[in-house]
């Protein structure tokens, strides 16, 4: 049999007629298993999800998270893995971690770390949402320039500020 061996339930209309498509698959060689050697008793999987098709926001996005078969989606494992993504956890080596005067080595100390402790995780998660609603501050000056009353990043089109004159709230508040 060749090509594409996945069917889409529905028939061949809900290609064109739904508005969101994920794909989701488990991970290979993503068991999360607890304890170790031949005795480990497998607790959960990592998953990948991926968006197919999406009338209602950015489609081909992908996520990668753990589920727990006791538990669900593990937000600890989400805590750590964004932390490390935006640089909120340091780490001066490869097994250990860092966050302000806090120190942990290996990942699973620091994973069992924010599951105990709400005020660390609370913290963590203040932390990341500061780091996900940043601007990047290093743009060179002679990349940004004013186009339309915009101030904008000349080389990626990004759209910085805009700039809104005394003219503009008249206009819009004439009556």
């Amino acid at each position: 049999m060749f090509g594409n061996k996945e069917t889409t339930p529905g028939g061949k209309a809900l290609k064109f007629y739904s508005s969101v498509r994920l794909k989701a698959w488990k991970k290979s060689k993503g068991a999360i298993k607890d304890g170790t050697g031949d005795d480990a008793k497998q607790i959960g999987h990592t998953m990948c999800l991926s968006v197919q098709k999406n009338k209602v926001g950015a489609p081909f996005r992908n996520a990668e998270f753990d589920i727990y078969y006791t538990s669900g989606i593990d937000k600890t494992s989400e805590i750590f893995n964004l932390a490390i993504l935006k640089g909120v956890i340091e780490r001066p080596t490869t097994k250990s971690y860092a966050f302000g005067d806090l120190q942990w080595t290996g990942a699973d100390n620091l994973k069992t770390a924010i599951k105990t402790d709400s005020k660390l995780a609370a913290d963590l998660m203040v932390k990341i949402k500061e780091a996900l609603n940043a601007k990047s501050t290093d743009i060179p000056e002679s990349d940004i320039v004013e186009e339309n009353g915009k101030i904008v990043n000349k080389k990626t089109g990004e759209i910085l500020e805009e700039v809104v004159t005394e003219k503009d709230v008249e206009d819009e508040f004439a009556v």
